[in-house]
């Protein structure tokens, strides 16, 4: 399996060839990681170890990757998919290659048939291939089937029946679909519209959420220990960041919203300053929206800062379908180049 990668130093390759990243959430190195793009930067693959590597070990490289939660974190799973494709420099090369599809749907099929196996073990014992499977499996599990479906040329080359299979596996698509139609497949997702405060529709969507506390502590856990953030709020599926921003930051929150643009159309707010994320926020004081570039995503500004960047002030924000987290401007998994600030007139 190892081919020509053999010739690389062997610090970038385990024992059975798989790529191994400098640095993980695991590592002391990681914990000196301050922003989300010096992450980034940490795991990138040398371009003559990423040309070398197999579609079965970008595959692995994908599901290895550090911060391979992204994709979850945006409220359109189309973005989170291209986010992932930039950031992510195994998911980039396998894209460059016709067999994306094929191997993508190998793994996640050998993968769906593992867990209906353990499904059906009785008395509740597991079986042995799936004993050790842990939250972070999960997410991941379901990242390979949404950059299958949601990513361009691979989503265009699926077949129905494929669509249908990937969609039956997974239990995250009535949050983000209908973004595919999927035939045979009945999509569970309700929506209805509500008004800004000077009445434009806004329209949001009813999500259901299948997984449990202990999932959302696990899986909340991760994301402290991967991007450094405090959590403030356990997670739910049910409402998204613009929605905790724009709409209701109670837990009792029971809306989705896509697109939180009519809040910014109609003069209910009024854009105070702008910038990338290392603009001055002089004038962004506590209760502020922040909307970062391309409306991927929207955080409360916490306390009254100086002259400092965005990159270093402190907001609280939901991410998608995880917890609610405190962080500093520079750490979250989004458009970084352009930043907006929204006051309540």
């Amino acid at each position: 399996m190892l081919g020509d990668i053999q010739r690389f130093p062997i610090k970038w390759l385990s024992a059975n060839g798989d790529y191994v990243y400098p640095p993980t959430p695991n590592n002391p190195e990681w914990k000196e990681l301050e922003d989300y793009l010096d992450k980034v930067e940490a795991c990138r693959i040398p371009q003559e170890v990423l040309k070398s590597l197999s579609d079965e070990q970008l595959v692995q490289a994908i599901i290895d990757y550090p911060l391979i939660y992204d994709v979850f974190f945006f409220s359109d799973v189309n973005k989170g998919v291209a986010h992932l494709a930039k950031t992510c420099d195994a998911f980039a090369e396998l894209l460059e290659r016709e067999t994306a599809k094929d191997v993508l749907l190998d793994v996640i099929m050998s993968e769906a048939e593992d867990k209906s196996i353990n499904m059906l073990t009785e008395n509740g014992e597991s079986d042995s291939r799936l004993a050790n499977k842990t939250v972070r499996d999960e997410i991941v599990f379901d990242t390979l089937v949404a950059i299958t479906i949601f990513q361009e040329r691979i989503g265009a080359e699926l077949s129905d029946e494929e669509l249908a299979s990937l969609a039956d596996v997974s239990d995250e698509m009535d949050i983000y679909a209908p973004m595919v139609a999927i035939p045979g497949v009945v999509i569970k997702k309700k929506y209805g519209v509500m008004k800004t405060p000077n009445g434009l529709n806004v329209c949001y969507a009813f999500t259901e959420c299948n997984h449990t506390e202990k999932q959302h502590q696990e899986a909340d856990a991760e994301m402290v220990n991967t991007y450094g953030v405090t959590l403030v709020s356990s997670g739910t599926c049910i409402y998204n960041c613009h929605s905790y921003a724009w709409y209701n930051q109670s837990v009792s929150n029971d809306r989705w919203i896509d697109d939180p643009s009519p809040y910014m159309q109609d003069g209910s707010y009024t854009k105070v300053s702008g910038g990338s994320i290392n603009s001055s926020a002089a004038s962004a004081i506590s209760g502020d929206i922040v909307v970062y570039g391309g409306l991927s995503h929207s955080a409360v500004m916490v306390g009254n800062g100086g002259g400092e960047p965005f990159a270093t002030r402190t907001m609280i924000s939901k991410w998608g379908q995880r917890g609610i987290f405190m962080h500093r401007g520079s750490q979250v998994p989004y458009d970084l180049d352009e930043i907006s600030v929204w006051r309540r007139n």
